[in-house]
């Protein structure tokens, strides 16, 4: 099974990122987890323990009631930015050559404070799908 690599949205808020993806989700896939981490609190703190991918797409799992398949499983996070660690997040599911299909949502309003991640989130955005290997982009 190849490696795949997470789809970051950012944009402004109210343009329909959200409403797209979740009809790109049921209509491409069998099953959706869908977190919002701005309106969901108890799933806030998640990424605060570790930030194995192997025990987030397990706690997805018992929060969504659902068992996460890589082969037709959409992991959508919407306002990853409101979770601790949730941005940092990012570069362990790259890195470790996830097999499931994950897609980040960062509003533009909210990227801004995030600066410090900024020009990772921007090598991410331009090199995932240009790059045929890591070494390219750096």
């Amino acid at each position: 099974m190849e490696s795949k690599k997470p789809l970051i949205i950012y944009g402004a808020r109210q343009v329909g990122k959200t409403y797209l993806i979740k009809e790109f989700g049921k209509t491409e896939y069998r099953q959706m987890v869908y977190i919002n981490f701005e309106r969901t609190k108890e799933m806030q703190g998640i990424f605060l323990q570790d930030l194995d991918p192997k025990r987030l797409i397990t706690a997805f799992e018992l929060y969504a009631g659902i068992k996460i398949t890589s082969e037709d499983t959409l992991i959508v996070l919407d306002e990853i930015q409101a979770a601790a660690q949730g941005l940092t997040s990012l570069k362990y599911f790259y890195e470790a050559s996830c097999k499931h299909n994950v897609i980040f949502y960062i509003s533009t309003t909210n990227l801004i404070m995030c600066h410090c991640i900024g020009k990772f989130l921007y090598f991410m955005y331009h090199c995932i799908g240009t790059c045929s290997g890591r070494k390219k982009c750096l």
